[in-house]
């Protein structure tokens, strides 16, 4: 079984971990400073998987459209 990984599932997968450690720690916590910031780290890593996920949805349109490339 052959299986490639490239940067962008990488990123995403990592982005994934980011923003599900950011959920816990915004429950776990009950400190002004770290819910603020964990707040702000989810929001910043929600948006990054967001581009991420479209650009990776915008690359397997492409690869479906063009596949001699």
């Amino acid at each position: 079984m052959n299986i490639t990984i490239n940067k962008n599932t990488i990123s995403f997968l990592g982005m994934s971990a980011l923003l599900i450690c950011s959920f816990i720690i915004t429950l776990s916590f009950d400190s002004n400073l770290s819910d603020g910031l964990s707040i702000t780290v989810s929001v910043l890593s929600a948006i990054s998987l967001f581009c991420i996920a479209a650009v990776m949805l915008f690359e397997a349109v492409l690869d479906i459209c063009n596949p001699s490339q």
